[in-house]
């Protein structure tokens, strides 16, 4: 019998053989590749190599890791301060609509369900909060460019800072309600240590790795490789000192693309051949958590928490966009590349199961075991969603293969 621990590369190896397959074989029916990989690994640990579905979640767990830092730091170089100084107004708009639309319709739509105001106010919370992964995916892998790829982009970097923030004043009452001993200055320093921390470390490694690389550095895979070193090393740091990953890399982007000069953008280009195997291993466990059994099982709360959380992502950013004035296939599309849900509501649902998990009472430890369970199942479907929701909006709006086509650039990179 093949085990993870006798078997890893064995393993690892039908893992990358039987994703690429399936995404090789649905692309002909315009199945995004983020979905092809969750099916790869539904189907690869319910019918294939059952005991994966036990044996996946400390894969899951480092592979989340690294790929969620990958991504930050591909967002953050995005974050170009010069632009997003004059866009700061709609930025801010469409990252309150967004969010404000998740968590109301969350919300009344759990209290409705389940008649809990405690219950309703945690999963309108973790509402607010998008992954990233699978709209950075397909926007590289569509090679999309233009207005709504841009504020995709945008809003993605800020989502999880302002979801952060909502969440911890979140826990930080369910504390009082389970402890009765949390103060306000315990949130702040909590919430330091989730933001302020992250920053602090990846403005400091950003500002190292940006002057090496500008300055020491000449050879292109050199940058690369250096650049990737960083990135490791400071996802393993975030996650030591117990700080956010994403936000810890997004800083490091964040800094290499507002210091000036364009080595950076090289490293960058080369980063995309490690972060696709990455990305597809990440998918791949992703799909390979959920068992047949979990749904047969599927709590009717956790098909509350998935509609209501997208109308209310789709609909916060339709009136957002309108009233900002946007083109009517902006309106319409925006929405559609924020319905993916993944690592921080995870976290999130977690946190929230071991705090009330702590209670003496047994209604509060039942809300955490059922808020882990809606947010989970659902983040499987949120991931397809968004996934779908994200190629159908950027071609509709007619922004897909509108970008410079890096992977032949690369070849010649590595050929000279």
């Amino acid at each position: 019998m093949l085990t993870l621990e006798e078997h890893a590369v064995l393993i690892m190896g039908l893992i990358f053989v039987f994703a690429y397959v399936a995404n090789l074989v649905l692309k002909y029916i315009r199945v995004p590749n983020v979905v092809s990989f969750l099916l790869a690994g539904f189907v690869l640990s319910n019918f294939i190599f059952p005991e994966m579905v036990q044996e996946v979640e400390l894969w899951f767990d480092y592979s989340e890791s690294v790929a969620l830092g990958l991504i930050g730091f591909a967002i953050g170089t995005e974050l170009n301060f010069r632009e997003i100084m004059g866009q700061s107004r709609r930025i801010a708009l469409l990252l309150v609509a967004e969010a404000g639309g998740a968590f109301v319709l969350v919300y009344f739509g759990v209290l409705l369900f389940s008649g809990d105001p405690v219950f309703a106010l945690i999963l309108g919370g973790i509402a607010t909060a998008t992954a990233p992964a699978a709209t950075v995916e397909v926007i590289r892998k569509t090679r999309a460019e233009g207005e709504m790829t841009t504020i995709l982009q945008w809003l993605l970097a800020f989502d999880d800072l302002f979801a952060i923030f909502i969440v911890e004043a979140i826990l930080a009452y369910l504390k009082v309600i389970v402890r009765g001993d949390f103060s306000v200055g315990e949130y702040f320093v909590s919430l330091g240590k989730e933001m302020g921390l992250a920053m602090v470390i990846g403005l400091s490694f950003g500002i190292v790795l940006d002057y090496i690389v500008e300055k020491v550095l000449k050879d292109q895979l050199e940058m690369m490789e250096f650049t990737l070193a960083v990135i490791i090393f400071t996802i393993g740091l975030a996650s030591y000192l117990g700080t956010s990953e994403i936000i810890t890399t997004m800083s490091i982007g964040m800094v290499v693309t507002n210091r000036g000069g364009d080595n950076y953008s090289e490293a960058k280009d080369l980063l995309e051949v490690i972060i696709a195997p990455i990305i597809a291993i990440f998918f791949v466990l992703v799909g390979a958590r959920i068992g047949v059994s979990t749904l047969v099982a599927f709590p009717l709360i956790s098909i509350v928490y998935l509609f209501s959380r997208s109308v209310g992502k789709y609909s916060g950013l339709y009136v957002g966009s309108t009233v900002l004035g946007m083109r009517k296939p902006i309106r319409n599309n925006l929405g559609l590349g924020l319905m993916a849900q993944g690592g921080v509501a995870l976290g999130m649902a977690s946190e929230v199961e071991e705090i009330l998990g702590n209670s003496s009472s047994e209604n509060y430890a039942r809300i955490g075991h059922l808020v882990a369970t809606a947010v989970v199942i659902s983040t499987v479907f949120s991931e397809i969603l968004g996934a779908v929701g994200t190629q159908l909006g950027l071609q509709r709006v007619g922004e897909v293969n509108k970008a410079s086509p890096s992977v032949s650039t690369r070849q010649t990179h590595l050929h000279d």
